[in-house]
């Protein structure tokens, strides 16, 4: 949502997690992020590739034009990275607190 995007935009971003580009918003699926080819004069939806939808224009302040801004599409090898690091990370927590729980 264009809520979000602004919340990324506030976090100050850095390019590696985030795509840049332009945004568009899809009837067919509700969609709204970066279009398939940010160069197309219309936008073919960057989640189910319908055409059925138009270019959005993001304003800062009703004034300044922005960029859409999201997180990076990850591919399915690094998705399955990020959870078993998710799931390590909260054995890791789970454990640690058995351990203070036992020692007490």
């Amino acid at each position: 949502t264009t809520n979000a995007m602004f919340k990324i935009l506030a976090s100050d971003p850095d390019g590696a997690a985030h795509s840049l580009g332009r945004g568009a918003v899809c009837w067919s699926c509700g969609y709204c992020g970066l279009a398939k080819d940010p160069e197309a004069k219309a936008p073919v939806c960057g989640a189910c590739g319908a055409d059925d939808a138009n270019w959005l224009r993001v304003l800062a302040d009703k004034k300044q034009e922005v960029p859409w801004i999201q997180a990076k599409t990850l591919t399915p090898e690094e998705a399955a990275q990020r959870k078993q690091a998710e799931i390590a990370a909260k054995r890791a927590e789970v454990e640690a607190n058995v351990k203070k729980a036992l020692a007490e």
